[in-house]
């Protein structure tokens, strides 16, 4: 009996399809379906899709009939446990799949888990069959095109069965085979279907599963890439990228599923060659593409991930298939993997990398991994991929922390070169303005750490490594910013030394260009030059213990002047040092020369740190901050000095984790070592000698070094240089004059000194083009004894390098001391030098007091710190605008820069940036809140004029004489010109002395008087800003110009308002009734009058000592009006008059009681001030001592003293009991009037609530 009658019509349909039973071996060689009835099981399928699920039920019922395959034919479709017996039947079976998921494939999901079982089981029964391999990948092709995916992780079964899919198409993709051409068709159905799985929704819908399906299609892609040479990857990859594989998939996720079209995969074509290997490779390379091309930050890291532990792992068939060793294709995978990534998830690879290089800092020896990554990381960074997004500052942070873990445990570690290159490789992209002062401001807070702490408390030699190692990335930073020109390649940095200098530009207003010329627009960059500033905190390895680190340092920090540090009106555009004229100088003249020499510019400030360091080195027998010992004096070792033996207070990873980011000082920084090292380092200036004996450490290496230093300054930057540098060689000079030559070795080191003086003295001559200096240096030079002379300096390496070893003295059995060059006349030649005249604006007379001033290396290196004496702390070309206002608090903030307000103490990321982008936020931001000091006892602000001026309260009247009245006065009566140095000059060479003036009589009384001593703190504003004769020889902080200015000021106001105010009460005031009571006295005004007059000039001098207190800081006066709160502001008033109320009713105060005969007992307004000096002097006591014992906002003490003085003369004119009712409070005319009448009770100044005695007296 038929029972194909009673079957259901799917199942009928299906069975239509197979050709008869005799006919299935002849169905090849396509073995397809009969079309008509497929046709027609598509068609009820699409219009039933019911139907579908029922299908694989039928695998149960028995078979029979017409068809005695039936059965095999229905496992085979979708349970595929019999593929096995008919090979024919199977591939009809496959080709049907086919049809229905195309057909259906708005109801795919209905019978995808049957179908990827089919797909799995077949491909487990059949891997060697390529021809029914291939038919199963265009079923799995067909699914993968349509499908949504939403299946995969939530149906487990179907899940494992589409992973297990994957991994047999993966094992496909790298056959070992030993026929090529096999082995080639064989990959290439395996990469087929891999594409149609990168390509499919079924990868991207579930985040879970993206990491288990990437971790097996990476595999194969890998392996197939790291077979192939590199150069044929290289045009392969430039194909892939301009023709991916079809425009259909390189579009799937925007095409809706009925548009798509699915791929079909035949194993051969009849007369075609069989596949070579680049097109295996080009299929692996297309494959990566499509993977890439979609991916988005996460999938990227979760692509890189699986990139990696493929690398790491080995291949049972190929153990050389362990990647690493390959670095020129792991360094071609990672910048092929950024290069495709979308545009704004490119930074994850980079990111990537550096987190698994940091993995295992402590692995000893460096694994081939961590050598490879480093190459893989630097390879990301050096190539001309642009990688937005990058937290530039989170990476150099990584990289230093792993440094900093290499050095401590072998300071000779494989892995730091790389490590280095990695961190110089980041400057190769500026992706922001500020990112390269960024993280040169990161690397050298870490240094800083290092200098002062060490590193994990580790020895010397892991200390001088680690700091050279940040040093060479440093260095390697700013170099590879510079190399990174546009339309070069950027594959093969360039290691040349020497380059054009830079045209780098910030936007900055016209007065924050004046008042930071560094800061000016130069060029076309697109970023800031690191700042000298920044580069400051670490001049102090000029004088490290360790010779290697200051060879290397000197290296640094020349190629840095060369290089980047701003040299406005000290070089051309062009980079060519030229002496120009101040008409060409891009600013106002007179503006432009006294903001570029004055203290406050940041240069000047630099160059006024580094004069003080190489004076510390040239002198000094013990160097270093680490070690307070006595250091080695062998030439040939290669330390100078001791271990490091300051004891660390944290390591230095701890001291970052606290510190996680250059201008007004570091964005990212650790307090505590900066602190510490400026203290260590002022102590150590403050005792650098007067001589230089056979025990100074410096090497003969080392004054080699000194030379290349000052020889760059000089050419770079010849205005500040020689008005910064001149000095300090003349304070050289002294010191070597007065050294103790019979010493052994010293004669050695003068000898030294003197050559390196005379060649920077030939530099000088030859850039201010001063024949006369040219001519006197040549001649000294000729005399220099054969072997004398100083080393060269090798050029500098880029890079990690070998430590330099020094050079020692010549070993000479007689050393003869030699003469060198005169300072004095080389100061002449060069203070008369027209091309210095003209570049300067400044007279000979000027420049020779200018540069004559007593030098000395603790004075400039304080003056390298102070704060600016302009509008420095505001006007940093950040775009704040110059009339911000700003907390006087927010002054004192140390190590906070104007330029970072948006910013916390942390690394810069990219959320930094894009909030920099959108806007500035609001100067009342928490990140200065946080650092606000409170309110300063000490003058920590400098004056307008002239430095270390006060400015606290009376200060601010003395200030405001001195601008429009005492500084003429005193430059007038006490010129500095009073004080030249020309006698002495004119003793040496006559005849260069021709253009002095002659001193007059009133300069030579003058200059016996006393005087503080000219030094940079002093000249360095004032002395090239304005004429010499508008100069006094005693500034705004001598004290005993404080002590005559006070007391004038004091005098005068005293009179003023004693006159003013008491004759305008006693004439519209005072009740004039009261000089008809008989004990009015005759005469009784003038002598009030006289007594005032008599008491004034003593009761100043007595108050002398309060004022100056004041004004030299010591009281408790502050600024801010919100420094303790509005309350305590308005609550200090009459906490005021309360504690001095109260004071002055104490009976101790009034000590002398005037006789009956000289009592006033009507007083009148003259009276007010009618005291005996010391009685009064005492009077006064209570209003000094209130701001030494409790804040007072400054503008409030200056008010209450005047109010004082007023009220004093308002309380004497005679009016009597009136009945008002603040009679019972307020110590009002009435009262006081009862006190002078009967001279038993005392009311107090304002409030009378004691009894006491109390009398004034007129004597």
């Amino acid at each position: 009996m038929n029972f194909t009658l009673f079957a259901p019509n799917h199942v009928q349909l299906l069975n239509s399809c197979y050709p008869p039973s005799s006919a299935l071996l002849t169905a090849g060689p396509h073995y397809s379906p009969n079309s008509q009835e497929l046709s027609r099981l598509t068609y009820y399928a699409s219009n039933h899709p019911g139907k579908l699920a029922k299908i694989g039920s039928r695998e149960q019922e028995g078979a029979g009939g017409k068809h005695p395959y039936q059965s095999v034919r229905i496992h085979a479709l979708f349970s595929a446990q019999y593929v096995d017996l008919l090979t024919s039947s199977l591939l009809i079976t496959l080709a049907i799949c086919r049809s229905l998921a195309t057909e259906c494939r708005r109801d795919i999901a209905l019978f995808s888990p049957s179908l990827i079982a089919s797909v799995e089981v077949t491909i487990s029964a059949v891997p060697k069959d390529l021809e029914v391999v291939a038919r199963a990948a265009s079923v799995f092709t067909a699914w993968t095109t349509y499908t949504d995916g939403h299946l995969i992780g939530a149906d487990s079964i179907m899940t494992q069965n589409y992973i297990s899919v994957l991994n047999k198409f993966a094992a496909l993709s790298c056959s070992e085979l030993a026929d090529q051409e096999v082995r080639n068709r064989t990959r290439l159905i395996g990469f087929a279907a891999l594409t149609g799985a990168l390509n499919s929704e079924a990868l991207y819908n579930d985040s879970a599963q993206f990491r288990a399906q990437v971790s097996v299609m990476m595999r194969p892609i890998l392996l197939t890439v790291f077979e192939s040479p590199i150069h044929a990857l290289e045009n392969q990859a430039a194909s892939v990228k301009e023709a991916p594989i079809s425009p259909y998939l390189a579009e799937f996720r925007t095409r809706p599923a009925i548009e798509r079209r699915a791929a079909s995969i035949h194993v051969h074509v009849d007369g075609e060659a069989g596949p070579d290997s680049s097109e295996v490779s080009s299929a692996a390379l297309r494959s990566l593409f499509s993977l890439l091309e979609h991916a988005n930050a996460n999938q990227l890291g979760h692509i890189m991930r699986a990139s990696l532990d493929t690398l790491d792992a080995p291949v049972k068939a190929r153990p050389q298939a362990r990647s690493w060793h390959q670095v020129e294709h792991c360094c071609w995978i990672a910048k092929k993997t950024a290069e495709w990534a979308q545009y704004q998830y490119r930074y994850a690879i980079p990111t990537w990398l550096v987190e698994r290089l940091v993995e295992n800092p402590e692995v000893t020896p460096a694994s081939q991994m961590q050598k490879t990554l480093a190459a893989m990381v630097m390879s990301v960074f050096n190539s001309s991929t642009p990688l937005v997004n990058l937290s530039t500052s989170d990476i150099v942070s990584n990289l230093i922390n792993l440094v900093l873990r290499r050095t401590a445990i072998n300071p000779e570690d494989d892995l730091l070169p790389p490590l280095v290159d990695c961190i110089a490789s980041l400057g190769r992209h500026v992706y922001y303005s500020d990112q390269i002062q960024d993280l040169a401001g990161e690397v050298i807070n870490r240094v800083v750490v290092v200098e002062v702490q060490g590193v994990f408390n580790r020895g010397a030699q892991n200390r001088s490594q680690a700091i050279r190692c940040l040093l060479a990335g440093l260095v390697g930073l700013i170099h590879a910013a510079e190399e990174n020109h546009p339309t070069g390649s950027l594959d093969d940095p360039p290691k040349s030394k020497k380059r054009t200098r830079s045209s780098s530009f910030r936007v900055a207003s016209p007065a924050s260009q004046i008042a930071n010329p560094e800061l000016a627009a130069q060029g076309g960059s697109r970023r800031t030059q690191v700042p000298p500033d920044i580069w400051q905190d670490t001049l102090s390895l000029l004088i490290d213990s360790d010779y290697a680190v200051r060879a290397d340092y000197a290296a640094g920090l020349v190629y840095y002047l060369e290089n980047e540090m701003p040299a406005l009106a000290d070089a051309d555009i062009d980079g060519v040092k030229r002496i120009r004229q101040l008409e060409d100088i891009p600013f106002q003249p007179g503006t432009d020369v006294k903001s570029l020499l004055q203290t406050g510019d940041f240069g000047t400030k630099f160059l006024n740190a580094i004069h003080a360091y190489v004076y510390a080195l040239a002198t000094s027998s013990t160097l270093g901050i680490g070690s307070s010992s006595a250091t080695s004096t062998s030439d040939s070792s290669t330390t100078t000095g001791g271990a490091m033996t300051t004891e660390p207070e944290s390591t230095a990873e701890g001291s970052e984790g606290q510190s996680q980011q250059g201008h007004g000082r570091r964005s990212v920084s650790s307090q505590a070592p900066h602190a510490r090292k400026a203290s260590v380092v002022q102590r150590l200036l403050e005792r650098a000698p007067t001589h230089v004996s056979g025990s100074t450490s410096a090497s003969f290496s080392d004054y080699a070094h000194i030379l290349d230093v000052l020889t760059t300054i000089h050419q770079e930057l010849p205005i500040r240089g020689l008005i910064t540098g001149v000095p300090m060689l003349l304070a050289l000079d002294r010191a070597i004059s007065s050294s103790d030559k019979s010493e052994p070795g010293a004669v050695a080191r003068i000898n030294a000194i003197r050559i390196m003086m005379a060649r920077v003295w030939l530099v000088i001559g030859k850039a201010w083009e001063c024949a006369e200096l040219i001519n006197l240096a040549d001649k000294a030079l000729a005399t220099i004894p054969p072997g004398d002379d100083l080393p060269s300096v090798p050029d500098l390496e880029f890079g990690l390098h070998p430590s330099l070893e020094p050079i020692p003295f010549p070993n000479s059995a007689e050393v003869t001391v030699w003469d060198g060059v005169s300072s004095e006349t080389a100061l002449l030649a060069v203070s008369s030098s027209a091309s210095v005249h003209a570049a300067l604006g400044l007279d000979t007379q000027t420049l020779l007091t200018r540069l004559s001033v007593e030098w000395t290396a603790e004075a400039a290196l304080k003056n390298s710190v102070e704060r600016s004496t302009t509008f420095e702390s505001t006007i940093r070309g950040d775009g704040v605008s110059p009339l911000l206002k700003i907390s006087p608090a927010l002054m004192h903030i140390e190590n906070v820069s104007l330029q970072s307000l948006a910013r916390q103490t942390r690394g810069i990321g990219v959320t930094d940036l894009r909030e920099a982008l959108e806007g500035r936020s609001s100067m009342s931001n928490p990140a200065l809140q946080a650092h606000a000091t409170a309110v300063t006892n000490s003058r920590a602000t400098t004056g307008l004029l002239w430095p270390n001026t006060p400015f606290l309260a009376m200060d601010l009247v003395l200030d405001i004489f001195d601008a429009y009245l005492f500084d003429a006065v005193y430059a007038k009566l006490i010129p500095l010109s009073a004080f030249t140095a020309a006698d002495h000059f004119r003793s040496h060479n006559a005849s260069s002395t021709a253009f002095l003036p002659s001193t007059s009589q009133w300069s030579k009384i003058v200059s016996l008087l006393p005087r503080p001593p000219i030094s940079l703190e002093d000249a360095s504003y004032n002395a090239l800003s304005q004429p010499l004769q508008q100069l006094s020889a005693w500034p705004r902080d001598y004290i005993p110009r404080q002590v005559v200015s006070l007391s004038l000021i004091t005098l005068v106001g005293i009179h003023a308002l004693y006159f003013i105010f008491a004759y305008l009460s006693y004439r519209f005031i005072f009740n004039h009734e009261m000089r008809k009571h008989p004990r009015f006295l005759k005469n009784q005004e003038k002598l009030e009058i006289a007594c005032s007059l008599r008491a004034f000039p003593g009761m100043t001098l007595l108050t002398l000592p309060w004022f100056m207190a004041e004004v030299r800081g010591y009281s408790k006066l502050y600024s801010g009006a919100d420094t303790y709160g509005y309350l305590y502001l308005f609550l200090s008033a009459p906490l005021f008059l309360f504690f001095t109320d109260y004071v002055r009713r104490q009976n101790q105060i009034h000590i002398l009681d005037p006789p009956p005969d000289q009592a006033t007992p009507v007083p009148t307004p003259f009276a007010s001030h009618a005291f005996h000096p010391v009685d009064g002097y005492l009077q006064s006591v209570p209003y000094h001592l209130f701001i030494f014992l409790f804040p007072l906002h400054r503008w409030m003490y200056l008010g209450l003293f005047v109010f004082v003085n007023f009220w004093s003369i308002f309380i004497h004119d005679s009016d009597m009991i009136t009945g008002h009712p603040l009679e019972t409070i307020i110590n009002g005319p009435a009262h006081h009037t009862l006190h002078h009448l009967y001279f038993t009770v005392n009311y107090g100044q304002v409030c009378h609530l004691s009894l006491s005695s109390s009398r004034k007296r007129v004597s």
